[in-house]
């Protein structure tokens, strides 16, 4: 593997880990913002009768899901 920059001359395994680890900050940044969460989902279902957000996730568990098998 070449090296990477803002990762310098690490072996590839330690590249891996600190590319991964900077892609779920980012994911978690957005989760953040969009308030993307099953307790979220459940809240507006039970005060707004929108069930949106609750949908997604579950979309995103059953691909997660599909993803595996």
């Amino acid at each position: 593997m070449t090296d990477l920059p803002f990762i310098g001359d690490r072996d590839p395994i330690n590249q891996l880990y600190l590319l991964t680890f900077a892609l779920f900050i980012a994911f978690g940044a957005v989760a953040h913002k969009t308030g993307f969460s099953p307790f979220g989902g459940v809240f507006e279902i039970l005060h707004s009768d929108y069930s949106g957000r609750f949908r997604m996730y579950l979309l995103a568990i059953g691909i997660a899901i599909a993803g595996q098998s």
